[in-house]
């Protein structure tokens, strides 16, 4: 739960902004009864998205691990920067901008996962990122699921964002 404080000059400036929010739970005015303009008080909620997607991929677990849980192979296709830190800690940068992500969950050749700190007011909802690696018992074809959690709940924009990474693995692996 996030708040907001903001000066409204008009009708038309809170009802434009309050339109752009996911969701309010409470809205307060610290303005005189009857008006509109003064100070807002606004308690925002804003919901996270779980993102799952599926890409196949013609390379083995064994080659792709490395790629989806070293810093050396995420630079190489996903950030454009990721540096190991303390405690399992790693620093991934995107356009000169550094998100901290705790490696909560490692299995050989299999998954990693990451958890974003500072992503969610009560750290209790944070974003995370899983990747896992699947060979159909079927084709043994192998498949890289996303899930992606996190506040973007635009599915075309997130999906031509993974596309896009994916591409670049693609690429690097041969694939």
């Amino acid at each position: 739960m996030g708040k907001i404080c903001l000066r409204v000059h008009s009708i038309l400036s809170l009802q434009t902004f309050i339109t752009d929010l996911c969701y309010i739970t409470t809205f307060k005015s610290a303005s005189k009864a009857g008006t509109v303009k003064g100070i807002v008080l606004i308690e925002v909620h804003m919901e996270k998205y779980k993102f799952i997607t599926e890409f196949e991929l013609r390379s083995s677990p064994k080659v792709l691990f490395p790629y989806i849980s070293t810093p050396s192979g995420l630079e190489q296709w996903f950030a454009e920067k990721v540096m190991v830190l303390p405690d399992h800690r790693f620093d991934f940068q995107w356009d000169g901008d550094s998100h901290i992500a705790r490696q909560t969950g490692l299995r050989i050749n299999k998954a990693v996962r990451f958890d974003f700190e500072n992503t969610s007011d009560d750290n209790l909802d944070n974003n995370h990122l899983e990747l896992k690696l699947e060979v159909s018992e079927l084709t043994q074809t192998t498949f890289l699921r996303v899930i992606d959690y996190s506040s973007n709940r635009d599915q075309d924009e997130l999906a031509s964002l993974w596309e896009g990474f994916i591409d670049n693995l693609r690429e690097i692996v041969g694939s």
